[in-house]
């Protein structure tokens, strides 16, 4: 991807959706730099611009509104990690973020660099899939929400144009029946995927023994991150007993490395992790409300 870009900076996010607009199919949006050279390193078709967004408006921020995290695109996933509230309410986001590359890129590299970037970059968008977080997208006509659920179709096309920029990512904190949880299975380079990721968002009865949500997502072996819609089906509203934790760990192994395909050799890892998982959880919300 090594070439000669124009570099824009705009002043304001206004400045920078007419720029994008303008310049559609051909722009790189960047904050922390991060996305740029992996794309280099991937070997990704060279933009003719680069959409410098650092100085494009207030979208570096965090904060915990009455009933949402609300966290701007360009937050240093370094600034998550060490954010002692979203390690409370959204555990998994923590160690997502945390998980990330060495310090030194976390403190440069931001949520929505990592959220938007193509496999096999990219750590946070499997647990903000599981947390059912919304992305909300501008444009020079309008503002919309979309959910992590429909933000990648099955042949990886982000649901965002490339005339839109991403301002803020929002979801619902855990309360003391909700926990989350993420695993990273193996270790990744800047062009090799990390094999395994999977995420979990559990939350159980009050008594702390229905599972009344599940919501469960994976990206495996550098592909875009998708539910265990089947697994996510069979804990519902079912006594929390090892045999339907076992269960639910095995559909969501099948579901996620089926046989007769490469990510089949991942298959009884992820039982394993995800039944470890799974366990954590729920041992982590009954100590919680006492059960």
């Amino acid at each position: 991807m090594a070439g000669d870009y124009l570099f824009l900076t705009p002043s304001d996010l206004a400045e920078a959706c007419r720029l994008l607009k303008d310049r559609a199919g051909h722009t790189l949006p960047i904050a922390g730099g991060t996305r740029l050279v992996t794309e280099w390193r991937l070997g990704g078709t060279p933009p003719s611009f680069v959409l410098d967004l650092a100085d494009a408006g207030d979208l570096r921020y965090r904060y915990r509104g009455s009933k949402r995290f609300h966290l701007g695109p360009l937050i240093e996933l370094s600034d998550l990690a060490g954010w002692p509230e979203l390690a409370s309410d959204a555990r998994a986001l923590s160690q997502a973020a945390a998980s990330v590359a060495p310090l030194a890129v976390r403190n440069r590299a931001t949520l929505g660099g990592n959220v938007l970037q193509r496999p096999p970059v990219g750590d946070t968008g499997v647990v903000l899939l599981a947390l059912d977080a919304r992305i909300r997208v501008k444009s020079t006509k309008s503002e919309r929400d979309l959910s992590l659920d429909r933000l990648w179709d099955d042949a990886g096309r982000s649901a965002i144009t490339p005339d839109e920029i991403a301002v803020d990512v929002a979801f619902n904190p855990a309360d003391k029946k909700t926990d989350s949880g993420f695993v990273k299975i193996g270790s990744r380079t800047a062009v090799r995927p990390a094999p395994v990721l999977l995420a979990a968002r559990l939350t159980l009865s009050p008594s702390g023994q229905i599972s009344q949500d599940l919501r469960l997502s994976r990206q495996i072996d550098g592909g875009w991150p998708r539910r265990g819609l089947r697994a996510e089906k069979i804990a519902a509203g079912k006594r929390i007993r090892p045999d339907v934790v076992d269960e639910v760990a095995e559909a969501f192994a099948s579901e996620s490395c089926p046989e007769r395909t490469p990510a089949f050799v991942h298959r009884e890892r992820v039982v394993t992790e995800t039944r470890a998982l799974l366990e954590d959880l729920i041992s982590r919300i009954r100590v919680r409300i006492g059960a």
